[in-house]
Parts: C-alpha cells; sequence; structure tokens
C-alpha cells in the first residue's frame, strides 16, 4: 500500500509539472495577460511540489529555508490567482496594493514567529501565522469565485461551441455556402 502511495504522489507531482509547462506554452504560443497570471499561478503551485519532494534530500538548515520558500510562493501563487480574476473583473488598485502589502505581511510575519520550526505544539503566535497564512491563500482564491458566481446571476448559461446533431451527421458540420460565384440558381431565382 505505501508504494501505491508514493507511486500516486509521484503522478501527482509529474502531472503538475506537466500543466504548467503546458500553461507556460500556452503563454509563450499567445501571450496575453490572463494567460501570464494563470501560468505563474500553476507553475509557482508545481515549484512548491518540487520543493516538497526535494526537501528530505537537503540539509537540516535548508529544510527551514525552503519553508519560507514555499510560504512565500503559495501566497504568489495566491495573489497570480487575483491578478487572473482582475484581467476579467477589474480590481481597484487601491485594493491590489492593499492585497500585496497584506500578502507580504504575511510572510514577513512567518519568518518572524518562526512558523517553520513550530513543531506539533505551536505558539499562540504560531498559530496566528499559520491561520494568516491559509486565510489569505483561500481569500485570494476564493473571492473570484463568488465573485464569477454573483456575476452570472441571472445570465443564460454558456452555450457549447459544439454544433448540433444535423442531417449531415453527428460529428460532421454543414457544408459551407460559397462566397464566390455559385452556378446553382439561387431561391429567388428559382421561385420565378
Amino acid at each position: 500500500m505505501r508504494d501505491a502511495v508514493t507511486a500516486l504522489n509521484w503522478a501527482t507531482d509529474a502531472a503538475f509539472v506537466l500543466l504548467a509547462a503546458v500553461s507556460v506554452r500556452q503563454y509563450l504560443r499567445r501571450p496575453q495577460r490572463y494567460r501570464l497570471d494563470i501560468a505563474a499561478a500553476i507553475l509557482l503551485l508545481t515549484i512548491i511540489a518540487v520543493l516538497g519532494r526535494v526537501q528530505p534530500y537537503l540539509p537540516t538548515g535548508a529544510m527551514h529555508v525552503t519553508s519560507y520558500i514555499s510560504i512565500a510562493l503559495l501566497l504568489a501563487s495566491a495573489y497570480a490567482f487575483l491578478r487572473f480574476r482582475a484581467d476579467f473583473i477589474p480590481l481597484p488598485r487601491a485594493w491590489e496594493i492593499g492585497v500585496v502589502v497584506a500578502l507580504i505581511f504575511i510572510v514577513a510575519y512567518s519568518a518572524v514567529v518562526d512558523i517553520a520550526r513550530s513543531g506539533s505544539h505551536p505558539s499562540l503566535a504560531q498559530e496566528v501565522a499559520i491561520i494568516l497564512v491559509i486565510g489569505a491563500w483561500v481569500a485570494c482564491i476564493g473571492e473570484p469565485v463568488v465573485r464569477f458566481l454573483l456575476a452570472s446571476r441571472g445570465r443564460p448559461p454558456a452555450r457549447s461551441t459544439r454544433p448540433a446533431p444535423g442531417p449531415y451527421g453527428r460529428k460532421c458540420r454543414r457544408p459551407r455556402r460559397s462566397t464566390g460565384m455559385d452556378m446553382r440558381p439561387s431561391r429567388r431565382t428559382a421561385a420565378r
């Protein structure tokens, strides 16, 4: 059973790396701001996953540094998701600056209270840091979800881009009409 869990963990990390590679490739092929933001968010989460995989092989002192790097990357990915939201529904500049300042404060506070060395019995300050990190990430990820849900209220559901089945078969599209000279008579001409 332990081997299956290990294999599943490696498969999950490989999927993260593949997803990051595809999202970065999409941005490089068609550079648009929203593609950059989602690629950055996914890439930062992938780096966290890779750091978690590499961390046991690092010296003890480096493990705590990678913990702080992981916290900073986690909150940076949350900010990238929030920027992704702002690409569709603009975020006021003051709010964006406030979010950046708050995230930097949370990272600094986590380092000051030494959250990486909290162990199984964290102090009150360390518990506050843990709640702030989780709360900030959930707020940055959850706010766009709630905002998109509220923005879509009362609007019709999105249509599928797939053509409806017709007389030409389920997967075939209707032949295009020629825009040039057509030798067949038009409907008006044929009716006369």
